[in-house]
């Protein structure tokens, strides 16, 4: 059986609520920020939890999407002008996590 890094994930959120209290990242960014930390929180209290069968391609994907978003989120704390490019990553990592959550119930 494997799992979601939820530690990653952690991090990610984390990430994800710093920048959207940061007065320097304008206002439209800051919400998406606060949305995707939101919704990842959400989804981080049900995958804390959930086992995936082996075969599950989709948590080997959704597990390197949050190192690599983890990444990029920490280079855009230090250079702004990459936020949007990173926040796009976000918002693909949100919907692979979500996609997940279904699956949970199959593995029961």
């Amino acid at each position: 059986m494997k799992r979601v890094d939820t530690t990653a994930m952690a991090d990610l959120i984390a990430r994800c609520f710093d920048l959207a209290m940061d007065g320097r990242v304008p206002q439209r960014q800051r919400t998406a920020l606060l949305a995707a930390g939101k919704r990842l929180r959400g989804d981080l209290v049900t995958l804390l939890a959930a086992q995936f069968d082996d075969g599950t391609a989709e948590v080997d994907a959704a597990n390197k999407s949050l190192a690599a978003v983890n990444e990029a989120l920490q280079a855009s704390a230090a250079d702004l002008g990459k936020l949007g490019r990173t926040l796009e990553k976000i918002a693909r990592v949100v919907a692979a996590i979500d996609k997940l959550i279904p699956a949970i119930a199959k593995n029961v």
